[in-house]
Order: C-alpha cells, then structure tokens, then sequence
C-alpha cells in the first residue's frame, strides 16, 4: 500500500485568508491594557478553521496556548472540553484539571463522610473549580482554542457565557471554531452575551476564490494546473479539506502526471468525483480488511477515544490491534492525541466511517460497547454514553435508572437523559416511570427549576407510585412551592401529604418541618412554634437526622424571630453540628445561625458560618442553597460593611437571573434600593424602588430583612413628596411585625417611624415603639445596639437630647457604622435646636464622616446640606465626598482586592483570604476596573507597581485602618 503522502500537513489552506487572517491575528495580539477576547471562526466543516487559527498563533506567539477539541461523545461529559483544554495548560493548572476530570468521573465520594454527594463530584462544583483554574491564568497571557464548539456539551456553554462577565478582567482570549448552521439555543445565547459584554470577534469563512483553489491544487499536483484539472476540482466547492483530499487521491493512485512544461495532466479522463466520502473510501481500499474493520469500531468511540476502550471493544489486547493501528496512523486516517488517546485526523473522516455502518449495527455496537465497559470498570458517564445511543427499549430501563442514579450528581445533564429515556420506554411499568420521574423531580429541584420539579412530582403521585416515593415526592412538591413564594400551598400540600396512610413516620417527620416553614413565613410563628416541637418528636422517635435538623433551625428561628437573641444563637449553632444526608438543610441552618449571629454583632462569625454553608451547597450542586447564602450574607453584609460590599453580594444573586425560577426574597430588592439610594441617590434607586412597589401588591412572606422592605416603600413615597403614604408604610410594617412576633425587625423600622410620625405631629402608637424596644434590650442585656435603638427612639420621642447621645455613644462602640451616623445626625440637630451647639458640632462632623465611610455618598450630601441649614457646618466646607474615578474612589475592601490583585493573585485565593465568594471578588474586580478606567488585571498590577501600593494588602492603610472586618453599614434610615 502506498504511504502517506505528508504534503497534507504542509497545505496552505489559508491561501485566499489575507482579510481574515489580519482580524484575527488583530484579536490575538494582546498587550496589558487589552481585556479579554473572545474569537469565533466558523464556517463549513473542512473550510479551513483550525488551519487559519494556527498561523494566526504562529504569527502572534503568546506564553501558554490551551487547546481541545470537543467530540460528539462528549456532548454529555460535563465541561469536558473545558478541562481538556485546562489539562494542557500550565503545570499547576493541568494537574487539578487532571485530577478534577478524573474525580469527576471516578465515581469517589467528597467531603464530610457521609455528607458527600453518592457518586463523583457534583457538576455544580466541577463548574465553580473551573472558574477557579481560569483565574489562576490571570497574571499570564493566555489563549484558549476550543475546537469544534457545536459538538460541546451543555455545560461547558453555559460557563462560557457566564465568563462573559469577567473575561474581560483576564489576559486570556479564548477563540472558537464553530461549524456554519449549528443549532444556536446556547451557542446562541453564547454569541449575544459575548456581544453585549463587547468582547466578540467573529470570523466567518467562506469558500476559497478560484484563484486560491488554483494554489492549492497546483502545490500538490507539483505542477501547474491545466484546464481540465480545474474544471474537475471545482467538485470541491471551494472547501480545502475536499479539495486536498481529491488532489492528494489522485496523486496517491497515480492518476496525475506532470509533463515536460510543467503541466499537472491525467493520465486518463476521470469523471469528478460525487463526495467527499467517495474519495476518503476509495482511499480506504488499500487498506486491510482488518483495519477496516477497527476504524469502524473507532468511530463508534467519537472523534478522538482511549485505546484501552477501544481494546475493550474489540475484545482484543493492545499489542493484537497495533499492526492495524500503526496502518491507519500511516494512512492519515488517524493520529495520536496525547498518551492514551488517539484521534480521526479531521472530523469529516470519522463521520464517514460512521456513517458507512448501518444504523441498526451502529445501534447493536453502541449496547455491546456499553456493556463491555461497564464489566471493564469504565466510568458511568462513559458506559451512558454508549446506551444513549441506541434505541429507546424497555429491555434496558432499569439499567439505564441504575446509571442515572450513578451520574446524577457528577453529570446531571447525562442522568437526565437517561430518566427521560426510562420514562418513554416504560408505559407499562409504574415502578420504574415513577423512579425516573422522582429523580428528575430533585434534579429540578436542586437546581433551582421549581415549576417543573413540582410538575414532575405531582404527575407521579397521581399515577400510583411505590410507597416508598410518596413521602419524597410530597416534599419534593412542597418544597417547590414554598421556593415559589406559594407559602399556603406548600402548607396545604404538606398537611394533605401527612393524612396520607402509605406514608413513612419517618417522611412525616419531615413534612413536619416543611408545615412548619409554611407557617413560619405565612405569619403564624405560634403555629409553627407548635408544628416544629412535633416534628422534633417525630424525627427523634423515627431517628431522622434531616428532620430534627429542621425542627430545631426552626425553633432557633422562631426564638430570634421573637427576640430570644442569646437561645436562638444557640440553639442553631448547636444545630450547625449535626451532620445528615440533606445538605440542603444543613447549608439552612448554617445561613440562618449567621444572620442570628449578626443580630448579635458576632459579625465575623456570621459571615463566616453563611460562607461554610455556601460551600456546602456549592459541593453537592444544590444551587437554591447558594442563591440563598448570597442572600444572607448581604443582609449580614448590609448591617457591617460598605455599601459596595452589599452590592457584590447583590451582582452575586442576579448573576443566578433568568436559570431559576426560585422567589426573589422582598428583602433582596429593599437591599438593592436602599444602597443605591445611598451611594448614588434616588434617580439610581428609582428600577429598585418600581420593583419594590410592583412586590408590594402581592402576598408578602415573612422572611429576614422583612422590615428592610418597608423602608423602602417608605423611602419611595417620600420621594413622591407624600410624607403621609410613607408613614403609612412603616406603620404598616411595625403592625405586621408586632402581630406576628416578629419582633426582631421591630428596631429596624423604629427609628425612620419615630422620626416621621414626630416631623408630622402624629405620635400615635410612639409609647408603644419605645416599650418595644426597651422590652427587647431587656430581654437582651448583652447587645449594645439593641440599647441603643431604644434610646434613640426614646430620644426622638421625647426630644431628650441625652438620650440621643447616649444612643449614638453605644453605637459608636458597635460595628453598625450606619445606624452610628444615623444616630449622630439625629443628636447633633436635636443638641442645636436645644442650644448646646458646641455638643453638637462634633457630632455633625461625625454623621458625615460615617456616612462617607461606609460609601453613602448621596445621603453624606444630604446631610451635609440639612446640617448647614442647622448652621452646624460652615457653608464653606465642602463635603469631602469619594471620587467617582481613580484609585481614590475605591472603597475600602476594594482597595484591598485591588491590592491582593497588584500581588498577582487569583480571584479564588482572593476569596479565600477575605472570607468572600469568587463571584463577589468577581463584582468587586470589575468594579475596581470601572473605577480606574482600566481594562485587564495586567493593567491593576502595572499601576499599582508605580503607585508602589503595599507588598502585603492585609497591612493596607486604606484597607486595614479605614475598613476593618465587622464595622460597616447597617440598613437604618434613609436620612432627610
């Protein structure tokens, strides 16, 4: 058999390519202030892509080069290309991949013993530590070349558009080859968030021009082309893969002569071939039937695939395959890509000799492949591959559940496939349809798509389900709609599930619980008081370690809620020690015990504990947990931090947006519009307050944060000019607290009530608020600020101006530096207006320098403004007010991830020194960009090494005096 004729390799494809290469090389050229790039080249299949973005690198070298290729076996394999292309980068970076693509399909437990999700890692978190590894390339230029986009699984697109929000933070430009006329769902949405982030590039190929087709023929003729040779490859169409393979064919079969001028002829008239797999079969000829054979079986594997499966396959050993292995490596038919995988040269090839099987041997190869690897000890997901590829067939269910249980939490999307397949090829089967739809049901759940998991359940239940599922899938539903915001339809739900005979005493223990939740967020906090002691007995009688978790969160709940600060602390933090198999109610209580600990200014703690819970739930891939945790921690955040550090926690929760369709808490948005208020005043506040108003006309849970969204109803109307509608907001909020117990909101809304209800000579009910607030400082001896709101509202109340100053004395001692300006601003005027002016002047000065502090830059103007009018600061003295650009407009913690980022560090090792999420320090990056005008992190380590900013960020001036952890904003009043 002839050898192969290597001048393939040597084809200048990108003849023709001038314009294309110009812009592409353009994308690829990077410098420091060049933000990341993101580059697509498409075109047909064997137009020329890889080839043009190889002499594109060529031509613009860069540090590190990543490359992969995705496959159509690997559409299911989470982030599979991704971690390919991750594994052939830096040393450090290769070795996690590595090791993470090995976790993830190995099948190995993760984290706390019996914690740890049943099988792999979870794709969730597979996700998150890939984020992480593309960090870690943020101090070196880097391109990343993603092969073949349109055969990519689900998940690696759905990162990459999500990298849209910090791609342009990294040097690293990531290009793309994409087949023309892929189908766009994701790509498409891919391309648009690419776009509006202003980071696409895209290269289109057509089809070569005669003159470049007339090059390419005639460097591998070796001769000139005559008329006949052209007019036969214009078969080609303009695609030089087919072009190359004609000519080369010819020349392997010695059909092509070069005369005494130089002229490319036939030897005899040949009709132009009708395909491209005409030519790469009759190629196939010559060789012999046993290698045929092989790469028919190689096809089955994809695009690329790993010897030992393909030994497995073959049922032969490796040294029986070589000879037939080495002939087609010699034939061009195929490569090796790396040490255990070998590879079709181009995609085009394997899909010919996929489609030379028949359809029903293809089906009967991919079962023999699947079952062959499975006895060999191949991965679940490499197993369901291979099954998915056959025929829908009752004969294969319950294999097929066993494997979606297998995959379920490594990869969800394979799982998913393989319920969906049980349920249409079991009609007849009820056990299994209704295992199927109980799996898919939590998967739904889990990720935060609640419409449909409650879909799902509802649909099994009403089709006679195993006993030992409906328990599960009550809960499941009910669960659903509580995420939902339908609080008395989850109740109702619940109790109807609990008067059910076939279920469990162990389910009932927790349908409890979820009783409980319902009642707790509808208002009845005796009810739930009442259901989560029940469901205490019954977890421990039928020792259920999930439900006596969510009994006692609750009951932990219930006695902060009532103002039981000290035994609600307590109680959930013992609780936070009780390890079960329901992450998801673990990651609750530890949320839940941080917001306690930060009603108990324990701020360090809290955030601490909410972060551990996040991790938890980012660990085993229950995405409603994360979404939570980033609720919490800006409700924490927004008592003892800068506002700045409140809205990364908020771009943290949006950046869920659109993926689920959990509630968005009331408090979330009353957060978003009071801080913009502050920091930029009520035309940015003005989309949160809208949002505020349109929650307003439906069904309030009770949830924390509650009072917050009074405010900001409050807040709206006074910016309305109706000081009466926002009094009535608030009157509103304090009744509901105080006839539902909630009562730990109640010093949240006091002081803006009393404040109000004095300024319009209405002081009904103001005896009331302060007995409140002194009840709940009694009861609470030992939390300074709970005193102190009791002393402000007494202080406003009576006009006594030693009241308002003791008030502002003890908060100056706490961490809550919002309710310390709030307070002094109230002392200072009521110090003027009671002539003690040198008391006051201080004070005033004070107000403003807090407000500044914790970065409410819009109220420190108005405040000044009213204390002017006070006559407490001079006309003169201007407000001292943050720059909007520069390194002077960071605020404090952004000035330290500026300093950590100057130090070359990675956003999650950035995150791991400051107790924050990736996606905060993600938010907290691109605003520090925004701020100094700069496009890359390359940019930020250049300035700050003139600035000469400090060589170790935790000794920062600006980052360790001006902001130290624990003393920041609270929500308080939004002063007048």
């Amino acid at each position: 058999m002839p050898t192969r004729d290597t001048r393939a390799r040597q084809t200048p494809w990108v003849v023709g390519r001038a314009q294309e290469l110009r812009t592409l090389s353009t994308a690829l050229t990077r410098g420091p202030s060049h933000p990341g790039r993101f580059v697509v080249v498409s075109g047909d299949a064997g137009i020329g892509k890889s080839s043009l973005v190889a002499v594109a690198l060529s031509r613009a070298p860069h540090e590190g080069v990543l490359r992969a290729a995705c496959e159509p076996m690997d559409r299911r394999r989470p982030f599979g290309v991704l971690l390919e292309a991750l594994a052939s980068g830096p040393p450090d970076v290769a070795k996690a991949a590595v090791g993470l693509r090995d976790e993830q399909g190995s099948g190995r437990r993760r984290g706390r013993g019996h914690e740890a999700p049943p099988t792999g890692v979870s794709e969730f978190v597979v996700g998150e530590r890939i984020i992480d590894l593309l960090d870690r390339l943020s101090t070196t230029p880097s391109v990343m070349v993603l092969e073949d986009l349109q055969w990519a699984d689900s998940a690696s697109v759905a990162l990459l558009s999500r990298l849209s929000r910090t791609l342009a933070q990294l040097p690293l430009v990531c290009v793309v080859t994409l087949r023309s006329g892929s189908p766009r769902d994701g790509l498409g949405r891919l391309m648009e968030a690419m776009t509006a982030h202003g980071l696409l590039t895209h290269v289109e190929l057509a089809p070569l021009p005669d003159d470049a087709c007339l090059a390419v023929i005639e460097h591998l003729a070796g001769g000139r082309s005559n008329a006949e040779l052209t007019h036969h490859a214009r078969a080609a169409g303009g695609n030089p893969f087919y072009l190359t393979e004609m000519i080369l064919a010819h020349v392997r079969e010695g059909s092509l002569t070069i005369d005494e001028s130089g002229e490319a002829t036939f030897v005899r008239p040949l009709a132009p071939p009708s395909s491209l797999a005409a030519i790469l079969l009759r190629h196939v000829e010559f060789l012999t039937p046993e290698t045929r054979e092989l790469l028919s079986l190689a096809a089955l594997m994809g695009t690329r695939f790993r010897v030992r499966h393909l030994c497995v396959l073959a049922d032969r050993q490796v040294t029986d395959l070589l000879p037939a292995l080495n002939e087609a490596v010699r034939a061009g038919f195929l490569e090796s890509t790396d040490e255990e995988n070998l590879g079709f040269r181009h995609a085009i090839i394997h899909e010919v000799f996929l489609q030379v099987l028949p359809e029903a041997v293809r089906a009967e190869l991919h079962l023999s492949a699947a079952s062959r690897l499975e006895a060999s000890g191949a991965a679940p997901t490499a197993v369901a591959e291979h099954l998915l590829r056959t025929p829908v067939s009752g004969e294969t269910a319950a294999w097929e559940l066993r494997l979606a249980q297998q995959t379920a939490d490594s990869s969800p999307a394979t799982a998913v496939a393989l319920w969906r397949r049980v349920l249409a090829a079991t009609p007849g089967d009820p056990g299994l349809r209704a295992h199927a739809a109980a799996g898919l049901a939590v998967s739904e759940l889990l990720s935060g798509r609640m419409t449909e998991a409650e879909r799902l359940a509802e649909d099994v239940l009403a089709s006679a389900p195993p006993l030992d599922l409906i328990g599960p899938l009550h809960e499941t539903a009910a669960k659903a709609l509580i995420y939902r915001g339908d609080v008395l339809g989850s109740l109702r739900r619940a109790e109807s599930a609990m008067a059910d005979p076939r279920v469990s005493p162990g389910d009932r223990a927790r349908l409890l619980v979820i009783c409980a939740a319902a009642r707790y967020f509808a208002g009845d906090i005796d009810g739930a008081e009442r259901v989560s002691r029940s469901a205490l007995e019954a977890a421990v009688a039928t020792d259920s370690t999930a439900a006596r978790i969510g009994a006692q969160t609750f009951l932990g709940k219930i006695a902060g809620s009532r103002g039981e600060v000290a035994a609600g602390t307590d109680l959930l933090l013992a609780t936070t020690e009780l390890y079960g198999p329901d992450v998801w109610s673990e990651a609750i209580t530890q949320h839940e015990a941080g917001v306690m600990l930060a009603d108990a200014d324990r701020f360090d703690e809290a955030l601490a504990v909410i972060e551990h819970g996040r991790h938890l739930c980012e660990l085993h891939g229950t995405v409603t947990g994360v979404i939570s945790a980033y609720t919490m921690s800006a409700l924490v955040r927004a008592q003892s931090a800068h506002l700045s550090d409140v809205s990364a926690d908020l771009d943290a929760h949006a950046s869920f947006g659109g993926a689920t369709d959990v509630r968005v808490e009331p408090a979330v948005v009353a957060l978003g519009a009071l801080v913009a208020h502050h920091q930029r005043g009520p035309e940015a506040a003005r989309p949160w307050m809208m949002r505020v108003q349109q929650i307003g006309n439906g069904p309030l849970p009770i949830t924390r944060g509650w009072a917050w969204f009074f405010i900001a109803q409050s807040a709206y109307r006074l910016e309305l000019g109706d000081r009466v509608g926002a009094l009535t907001a608030l009157r509103d909020g304090w009744a509901r607290c105080v006839d539902h117990g909630f009562l730990i909101e109640c010093p949240r809304l006091a002081i803006p009530l009393v404040e109000l209800a004095v300024g319009e000579g209405d002081p009904e009910g103001l005896d009331e608020v302060v007995s409140t607030l002194d009840g709940l400082a009694g009861l609470n001896p030992g939390i300074t600020h709970l005193r102190a709101q009791a002393l402000l509202a007494r202080g406003l109340s009576t006009g006594s101006c030693d009241d308002l100053v003791e008030a502002t004395g003890l908060l100056a001692g706490t961490p809550r530096r919002l309710d310390h300006a709030i307070a002094a601003g109230h002392a200072a005027i009521g110090l003027a207006r009671a002539h003690r002016r040198k008391e006051a002047e201080p004070l005033a000065q004070s107000c403003v320098a807090a407000y500044l502090e914790i970065g409410a830059d819009a109220t420190a103007q108005r405040m000044q403004a009213q204390l002017r009018r006070e006559r407490l600061l001079g006309r003169s003295a201007a407000t001292p007010v943050r720059p909007v650009t520069g390194w002077g407009a960071l605020t404090a913690t952004e000035a330290t991830v500026a300093a950590w980022v100057s130090q070359g560090k990675s956003n999650p090792e950035i995150a791991e020194r400051l107790v924050l999420s990736r996606r905060t320090v993600e938010s907290h990056v691109s605003h520090i960009l925004a701020k100094l005008g700069m496009r890359s992190r390359t940019e930020v380590i250049l300035a700050a090494s003139a600035r000469q900013v400090p060589a170790d960020p935790a000794h920062s001036s600006s980052a360790a005096a001006a902001h130290p952890v624990g003393r920041g904003a609270g929500e308080g009043q939004l002063a007048t």
